[in-house]
């Protein structure tokens, strides 16, 4: 599976690798919990129409909230200027020659704002 193998190699040069394995395991044995429930409701009748839309239910419940909260609980403690990520209200390049707000040239040569 890529996102346990490649991209924990790529967490672990950020320095994130133990959050990034707690987020994207917890994802993918929920991610692989899906198809078990398919076969159960859809796929074979076993547990019913009510069976399966709760089954799908609880896996939507464990699977969205829980690894968006796992990610604001863990991304605390990241370092976002490493991780060339701006997600905050004033976003900024960090080799940027001028400051957040100030005029830059374009590649174009006409001015434009940096947002």
């Amino acid at each position: 599976m890529s996102t346990l193998n490649e991209s924990r190699e790529a967490a672990g040069r950020l320095g994130i690798s133990g959050d990034y394995m707690v987020l994207a395991g917890w994802a993918n044995l929920l991610w692989l919990l899906y198809p078990i429930a398919f076969g159960l409701s859809d796929g074979s009748s076993t547990i019913g129409v009510t069976g399966g839309s709760i089954f799908f239910g609880v896996l939507d419940i464990l699977l969205v909230p829980v690894v968006s909260f796992g990610f604001v609980v863990l991304g605390r403690k990241w370092d976002w200027a490493r991780l060339h990520l701006a997600v905050s209200e004033s976003r900024f390049d960090p080799h940027a020659p001028t400051l957040p707000g100030k005029q830059d040239v374009s590649p174009t040569g006409g001015d434009i704002p940096v947002v």
